[in-house]
């Protein structure tokens, strides 16, 4: 899970294929409860054509602006550059697994 900037999060959508990006916020009681269970899965090697980012919609508000973020936590799935599939809260592994594994194959 690599954290980045609204500027970097621009240019990967532009060069990679498969990307999951973590949407969240400061003082935010699921971003901080549901970030162990990203990084771990971020480490998986069954998820490893993604590409995991994280992006702090408080340090960088036009990214929220942009792509819709109303609420934080929000995972978004982008396939080469356009999103595909969202999920808004926290989810338990099994339901990130469940979720990421729909877009695997692509």
């Amino acid at each position: 899970m690599r954290e980045v900037s609204f500027e970097e999060l621009e240019r990967e959508l532009g060069e990679k294929k498969l990307i999951f990006v973590d949407f969240w916020g400061e003082a935010c009681r699921p971003c901080e409860a549901i970030l162990p269970i990203l990084e771990r899965t971020s480490r998986d090697p069954k998820f490893k054509m993604f590409e995991f980012l994280s992006i702090n919609v408080t340090l960088f508000p036009e990214a929220g602006a942009v792509y819709g973020i109303f609420s934080v936590p929000t995972l978004v799935i982008f396939v080469e550059g356009e999103e595909k599939d969202r999920k808004v809260g926290f989810v338990p592994q099994h339901e990130l697994e469940q979720f990421l594994s729909k877009w695997k194959e692509v």
